[in-house]
């Protein structure tokens, strides 16, 4: 499990058919060079209810579906 224990410098949602599909956490991990890393997390759903969490992984918000979510 990853503890994020940084400054939170922004969130993201990422919603499909009203679903929550992808939530990130980015965060300041070197204050000199304000180096950034997302933090995400991977839903899963059938209709309304949410059927897995997965995460959070590491790496860029723009390749989140990319990641190595589990099968």
């Amino acid at each position: 499990m990853i503890t994020v224990s940084h400054n939170i410098t922004d969130q993201r949602f990422d919603y499909t058919s009203g679903n929550l599909d992808y939530r990130g956490l980015n965060v300041v991990h070197d204050e000199e060079t304000s180096a950034t890393t997302w933090y995400i997390w991977k839903y899963t759903w059938v209709g309304v209810n949410c059927t897995r969490a997965e995460g959070p992984l590491v790496g860029s918000w723009d390749g989140r579906a990319s990641l190595s979510w589990g099968a």
